[in-house]
């Protein structure tokens, strides 16, 4: 994997200049999205040897790349949060509790999801509907 990832990057910086960021970029991205076991840091260590005077457009990449991932990662936690809070307000109310709610949930801002989260366990179904206005 290194000798051929090495060889690409030689390719890459042979490249004019304002070329060089989008395609590292490009490579960096694939890479990570098709193979689970490559990290950046892996990624970062070939660049190093074969592109050793580009550091610094690397590191932006890589910090750009870093700061996706945590931006996704919050929203799938947010993601799976909400669907915990419906599932408990689903067993609570049950049928009462219907797809409507569920979806202005889902559509809640930060606020909104911490109010229904402090009183899960004791907010009333029209509490909650009118939180959710």
């Amino acid at each position: 994997f290194k000798e051929r990832l090495a060889i690409v990057f030689a390719y890459i910086n042979q490249l004019p200049e304002e070329q060089v960021h989008e395609w590292f970029e490009g490579c960096m991205i694939y890479l990570l999205n098709v193979r689970e076991d490559i990290t950046i840091e892996d990624i970062l260590k070939v660049q190093k040897e074969i592109m050793p005077g580009r550091g610094e457009i690397v590191m932006t990449i890589a910090e750009k790349l870093r700061n996706e991932g945590m931006e996704k990662g919050k929203l799938e936690e947010r993601e799976r949060f909400i669907e915990f809070i419906i599932e408990i307000l689903n067993q609570r109310f049950g049928e009462d509790f219907d797809k409507s709610l569920e979806e202005k949930i889902r559509k809640a801002n930060e606020e909104t999801i911490n109010q229904i989260k402090k009183n899960i366990l004791s907010i009333t179904l029209e509490e909650l509907k009118e939180l959710l206005k």
